[in-house]
């Protein structure tokens, strides 16, 4: 369709005020709107393409639609030539079978927490312990920018499809491993593929649902998430502890999962092509392959060198130094890279810099990944708490999360309901971090006589700070992205995309972080771990044995050793049980980092885009192109 020939100028603030027909043309816009011949929209002010494809080259055009974008935000660029609305129940399908896809990218995050012990007997290599938790989000940190840009570039359905299989290889590699390489491999693909699916979900919801009801879909999303991350241990527990499975079948199960969704998706998951007009071949040009690589090095390099100094190698060898060496160097190089935009551009930089312009969206990123991290420490470690302070079974002791879980859930919907109309995101953060630094404060106290019920009250606390804002920073965000467009006239070049460029840029907060956030743990849990436990024994016990026993083998190497003194034992045991509670300063130490992001902010009143008034085609999804 010639969109020339329908222009409108603006006019009363949103059409151009030399037009004498405004009123009528704006009354016969509206009208299309409603009962649609065909699709005739504007495009977001963050749009990918630029705005002179639409707009006649005259002057203030470009600029008054720029400024008054957010009032046709709703309204969506037919990119294929035919489109038609998707119904109510295939929405409901669709969004049901992203939710399942979030539930198992969170399971497989953390389904290896309570299955560490059986791994170990079966596969051995107790020095690569540490990377079967660390390799999932290895994976997915060093890929999300670069997932975040194809999104905004190919044909999410494709994108999307292409993550879920990548997800059922790895789990299918790591179900049949048979040594730890093996098994690192499949984890690593496991979280390439879970942050596609993590980011697809995202994507769909950006682009099919309207601004004000899609923190509740985001919040339904987060606990799907976070769901997952909190049954993990249970159900790779379960399994790893029933001689008739084993741990095998911990990653086994996703499989005929993706069976059953697999036709659903192909038949039902709605299509969008964020540049139809341009050859696979042009697309790959766009990528920024050089900020990938140096990405995925900073990224590799950072996570190497915490998960393996102090544990496997020590501090000062040379191992260490050469890959925190490596890690300064390629970070050096990235910066230089993505700042001069060598080989790239600025709209197609893998890393979008222009959001470092913005403090708030900086002060979101920094204070999601201080949330990831007070979610995953008591994830990992309120188990292993159980299994050292009351010797609980792996199952037994995953179920004490249940009540950090129900408050994680009820709060993150909450939020999600809630913000639409309080909007004042400031006082949210600033009231979270009290919750997490109170209750990180009272975990790392926590002794080997601590009762259940001020375990379960502390952990409670936890979760409703980590619940409050867990998934807002993605509406927080899209709304500042949608103000920077608005407000600078230069976005729409340079910041094409952003909303893709948004979500993979919080996720990178959200679920890369959460590999920083375990490897950090775990260096401190192992040396500290060590340290306490060889002045328990002294020479005694050799430290593999002391380092299998932190690693989920329940100290029974220590059994090997001959009969030890009650005493010693109950002294090996307080001291693991104070090393489990310095873990917990972490958490502590996120929520001070979230009250300073939170005092850093401003205060201001989150604006999430209006549905046009008469347009109910937006009341539940976005026109969908199937």
């Amino acid at each position: 369709m010639d969109f020339k020939g329908t222009h409108l100028r603006l006019s009363s603030g949103v059409f151009d005020e030399s037009s004498k027909s405004s009123s009528e043309s704006t009354e016969s816009f509206l009208g299309l709107i409603e009962s649609p011949p065909s699709v005739i929209t504007f495009p977001r002010p963050n749009s990918i393409f630029p705005l002179e494809k639409y707009v006649p080259d005259e002057k203030g055009s470009r600029e008054q639609l720029l400024q008054h974008g957010r009032q046709f935000s709703d309204l969506q660029v037919p990119l294929v030539s035919e489109s038609k609305t998707i119904s109510t129940w295939k929405w409901i399908i669709v969004f049901c079978g992203l939710s399942i896809g979030e539930f198992l990218a969170g399971l497989d995050a953390t389904i290896v927490a309570d299955a560490q012990g059986p791994i170990l007997r079966s596969l051995g290599e107790i020095e690569k312990v540490a990377w079967i938790g660390v390799a999932d989000p290895l994976g997915s940190g060093a890929t999300i920018l670069l997932m975040g840009s194809c999104y905004g570039i190919f044909q999410i359905k494709h994108m999307y499809m292409f993550s879920m299989l990548l997800f059922e290889v790895g789990s299918a590699i790591c179900g049949a491993s048979t040594s730890m390489n093996v098994m690192i491999v499949g984890r690593i693909m496991v979280g390439i593929g879970g942050a596609g699916i993590d980011l697809g979900a995202l994507n769909y919801l950006s682009n099919f649902t309207p601004p004000r009801t899609r923190p509740i879909y985001n919040a339904i999303l987060g606990i799907s998430f976070g769901l997952g991350n909190i049954l993990g241990p249970v159900i790779g527990g379960a399994f790893a502890n029933t001689p008739a499975l084993g741990w095998r079948w911990s990653f086994y199960i996703n499989l005929p999962l993706a069976a059953i969704m697999t036709p659903l998706f192909l038949l039902l998951l709605p299509k969008h092509n964020p540049m139809p007009s341009i050859s696979i071949s042009k697309k790959l040009k766009l990528i920024d392959f050089l900020g990938f690589v140096l990405h995925v090095i900073v990224w590799a390099s950072f996570l190497v060198g915490v998960t393996m100094g102090g544990s496997a190698w020590s501090w000062s060898s040379i191992s260490s130094i050469a890959v925190w060496t490596l890690f300064g160097i390629s970070f050096c190089c990235y910066v230089i890279q993505q700042s001069l935009c060598i080989l790239t551009t600025s709209s197609h930089r893998v890393f979008p810099v222009h959001f470092l312009r913005s403090r708030t969206l900086i002060l979101l990123f920094i204070a999601t990944a201080a949330t990831m991290t007070a979610l995953v420490t008591p994830i990992f470690y309120i188990p292993l708490l159980y299994q050292f302070a009351h010797g609980s079974s792996p199952m037994a002791s995953a179920l004490n999360l249940i009540p950090a879980i129900a408050a994680f859930f009820i709060i993150i919907l909450c939020t999600g309901a809630l913000l639409p109309r309080i909007g004042y995101y400031k006082a949210i953060y600033i009231l979270a971090s009290v919750f997490m630094i109170v209750g990180g404060i009272f975990m790392s106290r926590v002794t080997i006589n601590t009762s259940n019920r001020t375990i379960y009250l502390y952990s409670i606390l936890i979760g409703i700070g980590v619940g409050m804002i867990f998934q807002i920073a993605y509406d927080i965000g899209m709304s500042k992205v949608s103000s920077m467009g608005a407000q600078d006239t230069t976005a729409t070049e340079e910041s094409g995309g952003d909303e893709q460029k948004l979500i993979a840029y919080i996720n990178v907060a959200q679920v890369g972080c959460a590999g920083i956030a375990l490897s950090i743990a775990g260096c401190i849990y192992q040396n500290l771990g060590v340290k306490k436990l060889q002045e328990v024994f002294g020479d005694g016990v050799p430290v593999e044995i002391i380092r299998e026993a932190l690693g989920g083998l329940k100290g029974e190497g220590l059994g090997d050793m001959g009969p030890i003194d009650g005493d010693i034992m109950k002294s090996a045991l307080d001291a693991v049980v104070a090393t489990v509670g310095n873990v917990y300063w972490l958490v502590v130490a996120a929520g001070v980092v979230c009250a300073i992001c939170g005092l850093g902010m401003k205060w201001e009143k989150v604006v999430l885009e209006p549905e046009l008034e008469g347009n109910r085609r937006f009341s539940v999804n976005y026109e969908a192109i199937v």
